[in-house]
């Protein structure tokens, strides 16, 4: 994703080509459409702004769209002049401009001037997996897809970014933000699925929502189901696989949604897979034989102990401070995923959130008074999925409000009638997800795409009932038709068992891996590594309670964070030492708050 700036006022864009550096993006350029500056981080052939000689109508992207392979070989014919997949937009919009949006496929946001008429339109994605932000004024026009910058070019005009506060104790609280708020009072995210209209001058003429108004289970069968979601899965890897200038990437795990993708591509073994690790364990194990069952090449990249302290500055920067240093697990790595000259990254993100349910409440069923990792739907609760954490009682208040206003009484009443109008509620935008930070740095940073964002799963994730996403009870039935029995066979970390086992057998797993694990902490000792766990990331309050770096950052705040985080929490936060923060129950809160510190200084306030 290449970040992208708009204003209907004239600006000095030499001050802001560092900033652009700072974010990744040295490339940045300057360009005019009449009445408008932009600054863009592309110089993409593929993905720069293109315009329209006989009309004037320009388009400019942030993202990455998928087209099939036909249209891609067409669009190097057009006489449009510019990048191919703003020239693909561009020729259609001109032919039938209400069709675009439903066309689009992907995570980008898609900018079109039209001069004669003095309007901007901007097209956001489904599922608001690439952000745009508005400066709201009605007395000049400004857009921008980083935060922080857009701020930058607002303060550069004169005009006022004051912190948002409700945001802050928002993000300590909850571990996100809700749409469409920001760390700037006058900054906003636009919403997914939808099409906006802005006069150059800077008023909002208008907004539609092109898709998710029909947001309403079809309560197929499962197996039509599945096959519909593992044919949408295979396509969204095939079209952008196809269409790659280069060699694919995968970030591969142990677990389903990853396999999937390996396995969706047409031919396997010429994916380049990639696993992180602290120490070997079961996750590296299970994605080495799953690369190995594929023919393809495996990297396995091993984090140092201070991975995540390292590497916290630039991930906040990047991120923009949403919302955890916990997620920064991407800029240690950058010089080795660079250095394998990818066309294509992809990842299995967002398939929680989409197909298994992550946006519902739910509840663990119980067998012989214990507790088994069977899920079934449970009642409404603002708590559902990052650990709540109290603040001062006055924004503890102010974050219950937001809440209230993110998911009105009325559907809470009513969450057991329809829970889908609240998991869309909490799913989209996507980007604004607990896990944001690495996502970001991804879109950011590398060729990532978001394969989940796909048109075709984004349908499914419209139409699956609760229950079809409750225990990734379709999503297996899909993955298992995508790799086939002797894949499948190979156990999912998550769980242990083979993709097509019983519940019964992820239930006796589960008290089988509960005895195993304390057998061993028994008979081992001290582990060479504090930090590995079983799974794909660390133990942080391990890891918390060990680093020198984390101290480092985490001590001698500035006056202004000092009494900032002090207020939001009620107490000094810097009273308690690094032990007490490092438990199990504080350590999501601590990483938060290191977020936030670190954020803050990098904007000015110390």
């Amino acid at each position: 994703m290449s970040d992208l700036l708009v204003s209907g006022t004239r600006f000095d864009a030499n001050n802001f080509f560092p900033r652009f550096s700072l974010l990744g993006q040295p490339d940045a350029r300057a360009f005019s459409w009449d009445s408008l500056d932009l600054l863009s981080g592309s110089n993409s052939p593929r993905w720069s702004e293109a315009k329209d000689a006989r009309t004037g109508v320009c388009v400019a992207i942030s993202g990455r769209l998928a087209f099939e392979q036909p249209e891609w070989a067409r669009a190097s014919g057009l006489s449009i002049e510019g990048g191919t997949a703003a020239a693909l937009i561009l020729e259609r919009w001109l032919a039938d401009a209400e069709s675009v949006p439903g066309w689009l496929n992907g995570a980008a946001v898609v900018f079109i001037w039209e001069p004669q008429h003095a309007q901007l339109s901007v097209i956001t994605d489904r599922l608001g997996a690439s952000p745009v932000y508005h400066y709201e004024s009605d007395a000049q026009l400004l857009l921008g897809t980083h935060p922080d910058l857009l701020a930058d070019l607002a303060q550069a005009q004169g005009l006022a970014t004051e912190l948002d506060l409700d945001s802050m104790a928002e993000a300590l609280a909850t571990g996100e933000v809700s749409q469409p708020y920001s760390y700037y009072q006058s900054i906003r995210q636009l919403e997914a699925a939808s099409v906006y209209r802005f006069s150059a001058a800077g008023p909002l003429l208008g907004q539609r929502l092109y898709w998710g108004a029909e947001l309403q289970p079809e309560y197929l069968s499962d197996d039509h189901c599945a096959d519909r979601l593992a044919e949408s899965m295979t396509q969204a890897v095939r079209r952008r696989m196809d269409a790659c200038e280069g060699r694919t990437g995968l970030l591969l795990s142990g677990g389903a949604d990853s396999r999937a993708l390996l396995f969706a591509a047409r031919q396997p073994s010429e994916v380049e897979t990639v696993t992180f690790f602290d120490s070997p364990n079961a996750e590296l194990e299970v994605a080495a034989a799953l690369a190995e069952a594929a023919g393809a090449r495996h990297t396995p990249l091993q984090r140092d102990f201070d991975h995540y302290g390292n590497n916290a500055l630039e991930s906040v920067r990047i991120g923009g401070g949403f919302w955890s240093v916990k997620d920064a697990h991407y800029h240690g790595f950058f010089q080795q995923l660079s250095s394998m000259n990818l066309g294509l990254l992809l990842t299995g993100c967002y398939a929680d959130y989409l197909l298994k349910g992550l946006g519902f409440n739910k509840s663990y069923r119980r067998f012989m008074g214990r507790t088994v990792p069977i899920q079934q739907m449970a009642d409404f609760d603002p708590d559902y999925y990052q650990p709540y954490s109290p603040l001062a009682e006055h924004w503890n208040a102010q974050v219950r409000a937001r809440q209230i206003v993110r998911i009105p009484e009325q559907l809470r009443h009513n969450y057991a009638d329809k829970p889908w109008e609240v998991e869309d509620r909490r799913v989209r935008p996507l980007v604004r997800e607990a896990d944001g930070m690495g996502r970001l740095y991804l879109a950011r940073m590398l060729p990532w795409d978001p394969v989940m964002a796909d048109r075709d799963i984004a349908d499914c994730y419209l139409k699956m009932a609760p229950e079809q996403k409750l225990n990734a009870r379709v999503f297996r039935k899909a993955v298992l038709r995508i790799v086939g029995p002797e894949v499948a066979a190979i156990r999912n970390n998550n769980d242990h068992v083979a993709l097509g086992d019983s519940d019964g057998a992820r239930i006796y797993q589960h008290f089988r891996q509960k005895v195993v694990r304390r057998f061993r902490q028994l008979c081992a000792g001290q582990p060479d590594n504090p930090l590995t766990t079983a799974g794909s990331w660390p133990d942080f309050s391990a890891y918390v309670a060990r680093s020198a770096v984390i101290n480092e950052l985490w001590q001698q705040p500035g006056a202004q964070q000092k009494e900032l985080l002090s207020d939001l929490l009620g107490f000094d936060p810097w009273s308690r030492d690094l032990s007490w923060w490092a438990r199990h129950e504080q350590v999501d809160l601590f990483l938060r708050l290191l977020t936030l510190k670190l954020w803050l200084g990098l904007r000015g306030y110390q």
